[in-house]
């Protein structure tokens, strides 16, 4: 349950900080600028959270909503041969989320939140 929490608190932020900028737009030339100097003098690091799980490959869906349609795509998924899963270390961050080989370090995937239209987790159910 960490990970739909953390997505939720990124999902946050990235509103939180439009709702910023579109405050910094009703402000004069002058603080607009200085708010920008100010922003821009300090280095961009990334709040990141980190999970450890298992990526069962990818597939297509028929469309891009749904819990239901998620469910179904990780059942076809299930269907493979549990020697292809791999152990990930997924990095969730308010630009990208990154999906990382947890044994060889290589990126597996990133995809930037910004061009993802819908997100879902499954459970181990085991």
């Amino acid at each position: 349950t960490a990970l739909p929490i953390s997505l939720d608190e990124v999902c946050n932020r990235i509103m939180r900080e439009r709702n910023d900028r579109k405050m910094q737009e009703k402000v004069g030339p002058t603080q607009r600028k200085l708010a920008i100097l100010d922003r821009a003098s300090m280095p961009k690091q990334q709040e990141k959270k980190t999970f450890v799980a298992t990526y069962l490959g990818r597939t297509d869906v028929p469309r891009a909503s749904g819990i239901e349609v998620v469910r179904n795509a990780i059942n076809k998924l299930k269907l493979c041969n549990p020697s292809q899963w791999q152990e990930v270390v997924v990095e969730i961050m308010p630009t990208n989320v990154k999906i990382v080989d947890q044994k060889t370090q290589d990126v597996v995937h990133e995809h930037r939140v910004s061009q993802m239209s819908f997100l879902g987790l499954g459970q181990d159910k085991r």
